[in-house]
């Protein structure tokens, strides 16, 4: 076995080298005796005169493994082109370099080709396409939720706004009747007498949905109807909620809790106003002056009038200003939000007095849009009874006109 050329430091370098090493070792360590000079000297020599036959063993055994690799693959080689001869014969597909880089690519590249046969390579490829092709069924199936989920959303809006028309009808009793007939008739569906009239329209729309799914729709329509949401609003006043799932759960103790947490939006503006306006009154109780420079560091970037301070109190209960830390809406909103439970907690007058009179005007706002809405539909409405009695006049006199026998 030949032996690696190799130069052993000289003993000042070896010297120099323990000397650097214990120089790294903490005193208290040192003060132990476990480190002796000449001790560490005598092992490190010894390393050093070790290292050729250490090298040479070391290459000896990369040169076995070598040889025994090359060997390896020799043998995967010839067992790859017998498995890819067999395939040939039998007619089967043989993979391409670019079905087997994508394959690679969606294992994340934890597939080693190198390493693997032929054998288990197609393997893996075929249980790939298999996974390949369920994932695409998956694919098409969730967009075909998200499409019926929104047609869904979208026919149950459309199916609200006919109850609110109909509710509001002077043939409601008459329709929901019908609607009821028309049930049993048509679809052998029976109904209690007390079914609430929203269950009966949408069991005739959503025929053929689950009673449970009937019942989740019924109680998002009679809550949303109760705070004379609109057709157009619908969805929203659910997502708001929390869902329907979660009304549905709730809507026995919700309705005397005015829904849970929920506020119609014109209260919770009223509510926001209120706080803000209670913020914006807050007397400081400590003034700091600071120079021109200083100033030009704080910029009031939450509502025009606060920001936020990095601060730190010295033992000496002194205020250290480091700089601003920057505004947002969301730290707008928690200060809002802090306000208004503290307000409430404590029954502020002021708070409750500016939230009575911004409530007050936004729901006579709201009431003016209804009443604006309600004179233009009967305008219409009287408009086109208008032109329905004047077509029905003209054709009456056409029709008299051509009953009279004509002169001979």
């Amino acid at each position: 076995m030949a032996i690696t050329k190799f130069k052993i430091p000289t003993d000042k370098q070896i010297w120099a080298e323990v000397d650097a090493r214990l120089e790294t070792i903490p005193a208290i360590i040192k003060a132990r005796g476990q480190f002796d000079r000449q001790k560490l000297f005598n092992e490190k020599k010894a390393w050093y005169k070790d290292t050729p036959k250490r090298e040479n063993e070391l290459a000896e055994h990369r040169k076995k493994e070598a040889l025994k690799q090359v060997a390896e693959n020799k043998v995967k080689a010839e067992a790859d082109a017998a498995y890819l001869s067999i395939r040939k014969a039998q007619g089967k597909p043989i993979l391409t370099t670019e079905q087997i880089k994508t394959m690679v690519a969606a294992s994340g590249n934890k597939i080693d080709i190198k390493k693997i046969s032929q054998q288990e390579l197609y393997e893996k490829y075929e249980v790939y396409e298999q996974l390949s092709a369920a994932k695409n069924i998956y694919k098409k199936v969730t967009r075909l939720k998200a499409i019926t989920r929104k047609l869904t959303f979208e026919y149950l809006t459309q199916t609200y706004g006919l109850y609110r028309k109909i509710r509001q009808s002077e043939v409601a009793s008459q329709t929901f009747e019908e609607i009821r007939a028309l049930l049993w008739n048509n679809f052998k569906i029976k109904t209690h007498y007390d079914i609430p009239q929203s269950s009966l329209l949408l069991k005739l729309v959503f025929e053929g949905l689950p009673e449970k799914t009937i019942h989740l729709y019924t109680r998002s329509i009679q809550l949303a109807d109760g705070y004379n949401t609109e057709e157009k609003d619908f969805i929203s006043f659910i997502k708001e909620l929390g869902g329907m799932e979660k009304i549905r759960k709730a809507y026995a103790t919700v309705i005397a809790a005015d829904a849970g947490k929920w506020q119609p939006l014109y209260e919770k503006d009223a509510e926001y106003s209120a706080s803000r306006n209670e913020l914006l009154g807050v007397t400081p109780f400590k003034v700091v002056q600071l120079t021109g420079p200083e100033a030009s560091l704080f910029t009031n970037d939450i509502f025009d009038h606060y920001c936020l301070v990095v601060a730190h109190i010295d033992p000496m209960s002194q205020l250290e200003l480091y700089g601003q830390w920057p505004g947002s809406n969301a730290t707008a909103n928690e200060m809002i939000a802090a306000v208004s439970a503290k307000a409430k907690k404590a029954s502020t007058p002021s708070w409750k007095t500016h939230k009575a009179k911004a409530s007050a005007l936004s729901a006579e706002r709201l009431r003016e849009k209804l009443i604006a809405k309600q004179e233009k539909q009967e305008a219409k409405d009287k408009k086109a009874s208008a032109a329905a009695k004047k077509n029905a006049a003209t054709a009456k006199r056409f029709a008299k006109q051509r009953s009279k026998p004509k002169a001979s």
